[in-house]
Formats: C-alpha cells, structure tokens, sequence
C-alpha cells in the first residue's frame, strides 16, 4: 500500500511542472506571436545626453560662476564659467567637470581629466588630451587631439588631422573628418571624409582649411542629394544563389545569396540584398539599393553608392567616393575587425567596429 501511494505521489509531481503549458496549448490564450519593436535601437549619443541631463538637474540650482561640490556617480568639483579661453595657458591640466554657459577653447598641448559641458561653440587647441566633451553647438577639433572617452555636439563636428576619437563621437550635423584620425563608433548626418591634404611646403591656414573642408562636405552633401535609391524594390523572393562573379556593367532584380566570396563588377546595378559567406568585393561606380552582409571582408569600390546596413564580420574598406544612405535614409556601417575609410566618404548615420576605425 505504501508503494501504491509513493507512485501516485511520484505521478503527481512528474505531472504538476506541465500543467501551465497544457493549459495554454488547450485555451491558446497566449496564441499571437509577441510584439517586437524591429526599429529599437540605443541612441548613438547617449553618453551625452546621459551626462547632460544629470549635470543639468544637479546645477538647477548653482546660477553664479564659481566652484561647486555636487553629488554626480560621487562628489565631484564643478566649474560654472560665462567662458573658457585658455589659448594662452598651454599644456594646463585641468583636474575638475566644466560647465560654460558661452563658448569654450582650449590651449595647445592642454590636458582635461573631467567632462566638459559647454553650451555654446568649442574650439580644441592641438595636441589637448581631454575624457569628453558635450556641446550644445559646432566643435572645431585641431589636429593631434586625443579623446580618451567620447565627443558629442549638436551642430556640427570638424576634426582635423591626426586626432584619436575614443570610444565615440557623435553629432546631430555633419561630422567631418581629415586624414590619419582613428575612431571605434562615428555618428552623423553624415559622416564625410574631406581628404583635403596640406600643400607641400608649408601649413595651411587655419581659415582656409575651414573653408575648404565646408566646400567639399557641402559639395558631397549635393552629390548625395542627386541620387536616390527609392528604385522599385526587386520582386519579393526573387533571389539569386551560389554565383561568386558578377559582370561589369550588369542589372541584377534580385537579392543574392552565395556561398563563396563574390565579386561584383564596376557600374552595375543590383536590386536587392546582398549576402555572402566569403568576402564581397564591390567594384567602381556599384549601385547597391540593399543591404550587404559578408562573414567575411567587405571592399567597396570607389563611386559606389549603398542604400542599406553594411554588415562583415571581417573589415570593411571604403574607397574614394563611397556613399552609404541618403538624407533621411540612416544606416550602419558595422565591421567587427576594422573599418578604414578613405577620401569623400558619405556614410549616413552608425559607423562601428570592435577592431580599429581609420581614415586614411
């Protein structure tokens, strides 16, 4: 008798686990499918606005110039300035968070250990080393500069030669950036690469550089504009497998997906989605109106024009004249090993890699 209800018992607990599931399989009351937002995406800037947001709701409070001890992540000293001009104190170490309510500039060679929140414009003397900096306005970064953190603005960002961006750097404009930087994630409207190079024999001026650099970015921003790749989408499940060579000057009104690398040949035209478990080489001149995705290394040839995700699990090389995006159509640019970008590059929106980022 005591074996016949030790089994009813053992039968009891084997069965009591599955009763929530064979009750909804009898009713269906959890039948639809869940609901996932495919559009969810952590803002790019982030670590500002984050910033922002906590040192606002900490100085409501503190309306005079001067030195406050405030409770941040810990008790930090807070400057409260109308302005920040150091261009005459070179190579100054600056140990404390400032807040400039105007403009802000730093001198050569300087070194801030803190953030800096400025309200107004910013302008970075060459060769300063600073943790962050969040701007309410347009941010001129001199060459040589060195971000240990992360850079935002909500106007536009110029980055001269030789800089290292951090973790990140962000705008809500244009972010512009010369040759020789480096850098893990980029965000802008767009992202360009000038190229401009400095006449052989001496220095350019400050005012002409700036000049300069506005002309080509306004000169990419029109090209960018001619274009666009609201083309019909090619026919849904129209897809192409298992081909590793693309002709030149081909027409493709399909998404492909192959097994091998590939290589698509210069001025031509594909309609669709590109995916491959090798590498992909884009050549000269490539209209792509998808995304392309590659386990391997992506080359994307000069001219070339994508209006999806670039995704590799590889690197990614961007030639001269790439463009990625169109106003109003943002984008990422992912590649997990590296990602170099070269002359007039135009990448709306995420630009991304775990390995390093260079514009060559």
């Amino acid at each position: 008798m005591i074996l016949f209800w030790c089994s009813i018992l053992l039968v009891f607990l084997f069965i009591v686990p599955f009763v929530p599931g064979i009750r909804v399989l009898r009713n269906k009351i959890d039948a639809a499918p869940l609901s996932v937002n495919m559009d969810y995406c952590k803002d790019p800037r982030y670590f500002a606005l984050s910033f922002k947001r906590i040192l606002s709701d900490q100085l409501k409070d503190c309306r005079i110039t001067g030195f406050y001890k405030l409770q941040l992540s810990k008790q930090e000293t807070v400057q409260i300035a109308d302005d920040f001009a150091a261009e005459e104190a070179r190579n100054a170490v600056i140990g404390h968070i400032c807040c400039v309510k105007n403009h802000f500039a730093s001198g050569n060679g300087s070194v801030f250990e803190k953030e800096i929140y400025v309200r107004g414009a910013a302008n970075i003397g060459e060769k300063t080393s600073l943790r962050a900096l969040a701007c309410d306005g347009d941010v001129h970064v001199q060459r040589g500069v060195n971000i240990i953190r992360w850079l935002d603005a909500e106007g536009d960002i110029t980055i001269e030669e030789e800089c290292r961006l951090g973790i990140s750097a962000t705008c809500g404009k244009t972010l512009s950036l010369a040759r020789n930087c480096s850098f893990k994630r980029l965000y802008g409207l767009p992202v360009v690469t000038a190229g401009s190079p400095v006449p052989a024999g001496g220095e350019r001026g400050q005012a002409d550089g700036q000049a300069a650099e506005r002309e080509v970015a306004a000169a990419l921003q029109r090209r960018v504009r001619a274009w666009s790749c609201e083309d019909s989408p090619s026919p849904e499940g129209a897809i192409e497998r298992d081909i590793s060579r693309i002709p030149p000057h081909s027409r493709k009104d399909c998404s492909i997906i192959t097994a091998h690398s590939l290589t698509i040949g210069d001025d031509s035209l594909i309609r669709g989605h590109v995916k491959t478990y090798g590498n992909l080489s884009i050549g000269t001149g490539v209209t792509v109106t998808g995304h392309l995705f590659a386990e391997g290394d992506i080359h994307i040839g000069r001219d070339s024009r994508i209006a999806g995700i670039v995704f590799a699990h590889g690197s990614i090389i961007c030639e001269d004249g790439v463009s990625v995006g169109s106003p109003g159509r943002i984008r990422s640019v992912i590649g997990q090993k590296g990602i170099v970008l070269r002359d007039r590059t135009t990448i709306y929106g995420y630009i991304m890699t775990e390995g390093r980022g260079a514009v060559v």
